[in-house]
């Protein structure tokens, strides 16, 4: 499979094809495309501690954390002042015809993993909000 054109060379390193249930914050309910643009995309001109990560997608393998961000991201100063509504949480599984994989934990959300999705592939329909 083909990685997108604005991937960084020898992105993603170790990732792997393996179907995961996984979770996601999304805006649409039914999921739409535009809720799986990685963030490389939908903020230009940002500058991210790691290009690659940014290409992927953030989902989580436990619920609780895929919680925890979505309470993190309603009570931000950012969603606040632009009057943004809480995300919805759609649980989907990862595909290895649709993309690649890797365990990105962080310190509060330990169940982080990062969806690198091949090019011209679309993962909306793999995802249903819970």
């Amino acid at each position: 499979m083909v990685w997108p054109d604005y991937f960084p060379k020898e992105c993603p390193i170790g990732a792997k094809g393996k179907e995961i249930e996984v979770y996601r914050l999304v805006d649409n309910d039914p999921p739409t495309e535009s809720d799986f643009i990685p963030n490389f995309i939908s903020q230009p001109g940002r500058k991210f501690s790691d290009d690659c990560q940014a290409c992927g997608l953030s989902v989580f393998k436990n619920l609780d954390d895929a919680i925890h961000q979505n309470n993190v991201l309603a009570e931000s100063i950012y969603f606040q002042r632009k009057g943004l509504p809480k995300k919805k949480i759609a649980k989907g599984i990862s595909n290895s015809k649709f993309g690649q994989i890797k365990d990105t934990p962080a310190r509060e959300h330990t169940s982080h993993v990062t969806y690198w999705v091949f090019k011209d592939k679309n993962i909306e329909s793999h995802f249903k909000v819970i």
